[in-house]
């Protein structure tokens, strides 16, 4: 399956927060997982459930962007890239509007694979949006105890 996820939502903050976000550690374990690494121009992401980390190479436009590519991890996801684009606001009066796109899934990735990724994106977005508007830390993805 080679369709891609789009998925769109504004943020009260502007984009140089969510940039931040997106483009650190703090960030990433704040919204998302609490078991990542990211460095410059690459990062590590853990899961609990899943047997091996996703790693990526990570390219950055300030303000603008964040792109991940992955160069290790899951089947299906190897090669695949997701990316955060930041602009203005499209259907609020302030704050940022946020463009994300997940694509070039490997051979064999099955629809219903992509319906699920597509849902898990969408409850991970949320979050960013919440805790870049001043909600506290809740990562959707807990480390193992």
């Amino acid at each position: 399956m080679n369709a891609p996820i789009t998925l769109a939502v504004d943020i009260d903050a502007d984009a140089s927060r969510i940039f931040e976000i997106l483009s650190t550690t703090g960030g990433q374990r704040a919204f998302w997982t609490d078991d990542c690494d990211v460095a410059g121009e690459r990062a590590r992401f853990g899961f609990p459930e899943a047997p091996v980390d996703l790693e990526v190479d990570v390219t950055t436009e300030p303000d603008k962007l964040v792109r991940m590519r992955v160069t290790r991890g899951w089947p299906g996801w190897t090669g695949s890239t997701w990316e955060w684009e930041m602009g203005p606001a499209t259907r609020s009066d302030s704050g940022a509007g946020v463009l994300f796109r997940h694509c070039g899934f490997g051979e064999g990735y099955q629809e219903t694979d992509l319906g699920h990724t597509s849902h898990t994106w969408a409850q991970i977005l949320d979050r960013l949006a919440a805790y870049a508007a001043g909600s506290p830390v809740h990562p959707f993805f807990h480390a193992r105890p």
